[in-house]
């Protein structure tokens, strides 16, 4: 952390924080030095999950009764909705939470989106397989995503533009399905 210590920035991007402990210490680490702090979060800060086109302000998943977990497995969510609330707390306007569905794009090490569409566009390179492929039901179950390359150019323009508060990233709710996929 020594690197970070001293200087000036125009904004700090937030890529990894998962846990408040962790975030806390940057927010700390950096509050003076920068101007901007922006905080990737993920959609799944949301109590519910089930429908698209949940707005910034839908209600978010609580940290359990165990306020000071790091089991990012369990409380995954909940642990980046706790994160979010420590970015703003230290921030206040200088704050800037995206909230990210899905991310794909070239070099995806996940496989979780890349591997339907090899499965039906490029079959042969997941081996052989037959023609038959289990889908997710219904047909119409929504989908939302968003490539990083147009999550990046999002989140620069939002620190050009001094942007505060909380935005989702992903396609429009209702432009894709699991059977249009």
């Amino acid at each position: 952390l020594a690197a970070p210590s001293s200087g000036e920035w125009d904004a700090a991007f937030d890529l990894s924080g998962y846990v408040p402990r962790v975030v806390d210490a940057s927010c700390e680490l950096l509050a003076s030095r920068v101007r901007r702090y922006l905080f990737v979060s993920t959609l799944s800060v949301y109590a519910d999950t089930s429908r698209p086109g949940t707005t910034e302000d839908a209600p978010r998943t609580p940290l359990p009764n165990d306020p000071v977990t790091e089991d990012v497995t369990a409380h995954y969510g909940a642990l980046k909705a706790a994160c979010e609330d420590r970015v703003v707390a230290r921030y206040g306007p200088r704050a800037t939470v995206v909230r990210p569905g899905l991310i794909v794009g070239p070099h995806d090490p996940t496989d979780r989106f890349p591997y339907w569409v090899a499965r039906f566009v490029h079959p042969r390179l997941l081996s052989d397989r037959a023609d038959a492929t289990v889908v997710p039901l219904p047909e119409g179950r929504p989908l939302q995503w968003i490539d990083a390359r147009d999550l990046a150019a999002f989140m620069l323009d939002l620190v050009a533009a001094s942007a505060a508060g909380t935005y989702n990233a992903t396609s429009p709710a209702g432009q894709w399905s699991m059977g249009v996929l």
